[in-house]
């Protein structure tokens, strides 16, 4: 289903190429487990048909040494620069990833901003102390003040995971929080009625800021 679901928004948006309709373009991050053209992309793309392109390439699942996450951040940004992306939506480890952007809007959906704390429970059962230390070095950096005010977060009610709403209320903009009745996996439902209506309100309020 989501093959021919994909190979129908690739279609459309060539057809929409061809008579030289600009879009938006948006980068989908998925989270730890998931790969590229995920459900929530497929998703946010199905309802923005029309508005905007959304990139869904696979990033690395091996998260056991915290250079492959480097490495994650690093292809993050060159693809962000190399296909002119204007927006970022990721989902929990790929919003930890999504947070080292630092130069434009970004959703944050249920993210894992603390991996130290998580990595040894559920994902990385092996991992070393020393990887740990290096995951923590990099949880600590100095943000951007002028990048904190881009950054939108969507926290779940019912998390079964994790939540740090918390610690995003410390860092970022409290304001631009949304709490959903959810889990850590996002329902389609809330992707069409809160994440794509959130899109669309930062792409009008950015286009007037010739965004």
């Amino acid at each position: 289903m989501e093959r021919r679901v994909c190979f129908f928004l690739n279609y459309f948006l060539l057809l929409q190429k061809s008579k030289g309709i600009i879009m938006i373009k948006i980068l989908y991050i998925h989270g730890y487990g998931s790969m590229g053209n995920s459900r929530t992309a497929l998703e946010i793309g199905r309802n923005m048909i029309g508005k905007a392109e959304v990139f869904s390439p696979a990033f690395s699942n091996d998260l056991e040494f915290s250079e492959n996450a480097k490495k994650n951040i690093e292809k993050a940004k060159e693809f962000i620069l190399k296909n002119d992306i204007k927006l970022v939506v990721a989902s929990s480890m790929g919003a930890f990833t999504a947070t080292f952007i630092s130069s434009i809007p970004t959703i944050l959906i249920n993210p894992c901003l603390k991996p130290s704390e998580q990595l040894d429970q559920r994902i990385a059962l092996n991992i070393s102390s020393e990887e740990i230390e290096k995951y923590r070095e990099m949880e600590n950096r100095i943000i951007p003040e002028e990048y904190k005010t881009m950054v939108y977060g969507v926290f779940a009610n019912n998390d079964e995971l994790f939540s740090y709403k918390s610690l995003f209320e410390e860092i970022y903009d409290k304001e631009k929080i949304f709490t959903i009745e959810d889990g850590h996996r996002i329902s389609t439902e809330n992707i069409r009625e809160v994440v794509v209506p959130l899109i669309e309100q930062i792409i009008n309020t950015h286009n007037t800021q010739s965004f």
